[in-house]
């Protein structure tokens, strides 16, 4: 007979030294979750570039973060144009403020990466990253850059509502480039109308003209005025717009625009009840 021996197997036996050279390997091997992208940290640092720059300089920071193309910089660069743009003193790192409307004791801060709350701080701690009219009008153009490009129609149409605000070279380029590609067809009535507010300035008697037979479609109060502009008078009586066919047209748009406007008011009332 035969008898069979059996083998134990013993289950090798990791001393605690071990154990802790393994589970550090095991962290080594995982990135932590709030490691920053190359694109973030490049992103922070030019923002804090803003901190100590002069305005000119700001000027080219801007124009390096519209060309980085990171998800968050229209909501950063807004809040610049806005006064909203901060860092905290003691540690130098840039936020967007939620708002600074009452002057509030405390500041809610938003992380410009994620755009994400990110707790708050005593307004004495934080230091308002400075801003001029120029800037502002740079912030603006790039910040409408965006809008226009954005997918949704809304934001392209409040992007183009907020440049007839401000109507300059820079933005009106961007209109002429925008309306060739343009699908939306309220958006499109807006780059128009803006493109004809920019002719009205022109030398151009035609070009004015054909402006204005645009704009009588609008019942845009900016519109109005801007037309009523054209019959004004100069202190010795003349007309300060020399061009009577200028003149004439604008004339008929505004009472063409007045009465688009009383039309849709009317029949607002009439399904009103």
């Amino acid at each position: 007979m035969y008898r069979k021996s059996w083998a134990v197997i013993e289950r090798p036996r990791f001393s605690g030294q071990w154990l802790f050279v393994l589970l550090l390997l095991g962290l080594w091997r995982v990135p932590p979750a709030s490691a920053q992208s190359p694109g973030d940290a490049s992103f922070l640092a030019t923002l804090g570039e803003l901190r100590e720059a002069a305005y000119a300089d700001k000027e080219n920071i801007v124009e390096r973060l519209g060309k980085g193309g990171h998800t968050s910089v229209s909501a950063a660069l807004t809040a610049f144009m806005e006064d909203r743009l901060y860092f905290r003193n003691e540690d130098q790192k840039v936020f967007i403020v939620r708002t600074t409307e009452g002057d509030p004791p405390a500041l809610d801060l938003i992380d410009p990466v994620s755009l994400k709350p990110a707790g708050s701080a005593p307004a004495d701690n934080l230091t308002k990253i400075g801003t001029n009219n120029r800037l502002r009008r740079v912030l603006r153009t790039t910040v409408a850059h965006f809008g226009l490009s954005n997918p949704d129609p809304a934001i392209r149409l409040e992007s183009v509502r907020n440049m007839l605000q401000s109507l300059d070279e820079s933005n009106v380029a961007l209109l002429r480039d925008r309306i060739g590609v343009e699908t939306n067809s309220s958006v499109k009535r807006g780059i128009a109308t803006g493109l004809a507010i920019a002719a009205l300035d022109g030398s151009d008697t035609q070009a004015r003209v054909s402006a204005i037979a645009t704009l009588r479609q609008s019942i845009s109060q900016d519109v109005r005025n801007k037309l009523a502009g054209l019959l004004e008078k100069s202190p010795d009586g003349t007309f300060a717009e020399r061009d009577e066919q200028v003149r004439r047209a604008a004339a008929n748009a505004i009472q063409a625009s007045t009465d688009c406007a009383r039309s849709i008011q009317a029949s607002r009332h009439y399904f009103s009840g």
